[in-house]
């Protein structure tokens, strides 16, 4: 991620962090963080089932510690965002993909 970017000298300043981001958005995992994300706004805010899209979130985990990292992302963010109760959240399953 940014921290391993950094430490590797591929991010020194302003140019190069927007070089890198440019990249993850375009090409790399944050193109699949924004289209579940925008997927998932899309559904909660219709009534659809956010399920479908957590299931799919688990799968494109393309690593062993990629797919550890998004469940524990994804519960942690479940917690914090239960003191605000929401319906979305109760339709969304208990172990949920970070981006969903």
């Amino acid at each position: 991620g940014l921290e391993r970017a950094g430490h590797d000298g591929l991010i020194a300043d302003r140019e190069t962090l927007a070089e890198w981001l440019e990249t993850l958005v375009e090409m790399g995992s944050g193109w699949n963080d924004a289209v579940l994300f925008a997927e998932s706004w899309r559904r909660a805010r219709e009534g659809g089932d956010p399920a479908e899209v957590a299931a799919l979130a688990e799968a494109l985990a393309g690593s062993r510690e990629r797919h550890a990292e998004a469940m524990l992302q994804g519960a942690a963010f479940l917690k914090a965002a239960g003191a605000w109760p929401n319906s979305v959240l109760e339709r969304l399953p208990a172990e949920c993909a970070y981006c969903v």
